[in-house]
């Protein structure tokens, strides 16, 4: 059906904005009465934060900044994570050097209402502390990682599956758990990460764990605070793709960003661009 003689974008994207924003914003201030109020510090929020017909662009603009960005803090945008404040975490326990390799599903292969499907795999820096590391020292390991990881500006990509493949060789910083589809597919993840942290592959070292659990695709719904939802896919099938790596040193407020693309994090080591697939 083509569109009416007298369409006007701006006035559909504006009425469609109004009714799908507003209704969050409704649902944030659902305390108050409906009328448009500045009697109190809270109804004023709200008629700050509410869309007009007769707001322009910059107006619409500034209302969505002031809801989502100063009054929800951007949490949105941030993926719920169970957790202890960095500076908390670092009073009571002291640890060595840590470097992370995240990964995540690409979207275009992510189902209809699901979360992409990520995994994280880490390993210590032995023989050295946050006294004795060196921005040289992180920056080899940034270079090894992007040559086992991000050879050619994509990352590498392994299946994450139902397979617990472990790796233990504490005397070299390696404690790895991996979730793959099968033991190669684990082996394979397992020795590029050795050529990373530098450490000697063994054969001897890497257990299969076999589970009599069944672990379905589609694990279906249940009945939370009277509404069905969704259970969680435990231990999910998905090609997962290198996303960045960071490292934590105790001390410092915030990980450093090892290998990423240019502008994604402050001033990354190695920077690798177009990394990370459709995303």
């Amino acid at each position: 059906m083509p569109l009416p003689e007298e369409f006007s974008e701006w006035e559909f994207l504006q009425s469609t904005l109004r009714q799908v924003y507003n209704r969050e914003v409704n649902a944030e201030f659902r305390d108050l009465s409906e009328e448009d109020s500045i009697a109190t510090p809270r109804a004023a929020l709200r008629t700050a934060c509410r869309l007009t017909d007769n707001d322009s662009a910059l107006q619409t603009i500034l209302r969505m900044l002031l809801f989502y960005f100063v009054l929800r803090k951007a949490r949105d945008l941030q993926r719920p994570v169970y957790g202890v404040p960095l500076d908390d975490y670092q009073s009571l326990h002291k640890f060595a050097p840590c470097v992370h390799l995240y990964f995540r599903q690409d979207s275009s292969g992510v189902p209809p209402g699901r979360a992409p499907v990520r995994a994280r795999i880490s390993y210590r820096i032995r023989n050295e502390t946050s006294l004795t590391l060196t921005e040289a020292d992180l920056r080899n390991h940034a270079l090894r990682i992007r040559t086992e990881f991000a050879p050619s500006s994509s990352g590498w990509v392994w299946t994450k599956g139902k397979v617990l493949v472990t790796y233990k060789d504490v005397e070299r910083g390696l404690n790895l758990q991996i979730y793959a589809l099968n033991q190669s597919e684990a082996i394979g993840l397992i020795r590029k990460v050795c050529d990373c942290a530098q450490a000697p592959y063994d054969s001897d070292l890497v257990v299969t764990h076999n589970s009599e659990r069944s672990f379905p695709a589609n694990p279906g719904t249940t009945v939370i605070l009277g509404r069905s939802r969704r259970r969680p896919v435990i231990r999910p099938t998905a090609r997962v793709r290198f996303q960045r790596a960071t490292a934590s040193v105790w001390g410092l407020p915030q990980d450093i960003a090892l290998v990423d693309t240019p502008f994604a994090r402050n001033n990354p080591l190695v920077s690798v661009p177009n990394l990370g697939g459709d995303d």
